[in-house]
């Protein structure tokens, strides 16, 4: 047989809660959990705007590149084709990051609205002036010839 000593017996006397006092607590303990929530989520909005690019201010009228990265192009290989398309002119800006462009007809059904990530602005400068278009050709006597300028 093995000794069971007898438990002690509380000294104090039993503290039990009114109801009040337990509604009391689980509200307490509902705000601090509100507040701990909301204060994490500051605290995660705060670290991803760390990483969070702030996207060029477009106007209507400006030249944006279009990235090819979503475009199906008929090309031999996409990894030599062209990594941009463009310049194309900014049609309508729908909200802060999509944009509207004004696309020729040579790409297809290609819906306009593109996000701002996929644009580059298109810039001009003195020293390196924007491609020229490739010239017309001359149509002679129903052939196809091109006009040499050196």
């Amino acid at each position: 047989m093995d000794f069971i000593p007898m438990p002690e017996l509380p000294t104090q006397p039993p503290t039990s809660m009114t109801l009040t006092e337990w509604m009391d607590s689980l509200r307490r303990g509902w705000e601090n959990t509100k507040k701990a929530l909301t204060e994490a989520a500051q605290n995660y909005k705060v670290q991803a705007d760390k990483h969070r690019s702030l996207q060029p201010p477009f106007k209507v009228g400006d030249k944006v590149y279009l990235s090819t990265k979503y475009l199906k192009l008929k090309l031999a290989s996409k990894k030599l084709g062209p990594k941009f398309l463009g310049p194309f002119p900014i049609e309508k800006i729908i909200n802060p990051v999509m944009v509207r462009l004004t696309l020729p007809c040579l790409l297809g059904k290609i819906h306009p609205v593109f996000h701002c990530s996929l644009l580059k602005p298109a810039v001009t400068s003195r020293v390196r002036p924007a491609p020229l278009s490739p010239p017309k050709p001359l149509i002679v006597q129903g052939g196809k010839f091109y006009e040499i300028q050196k």
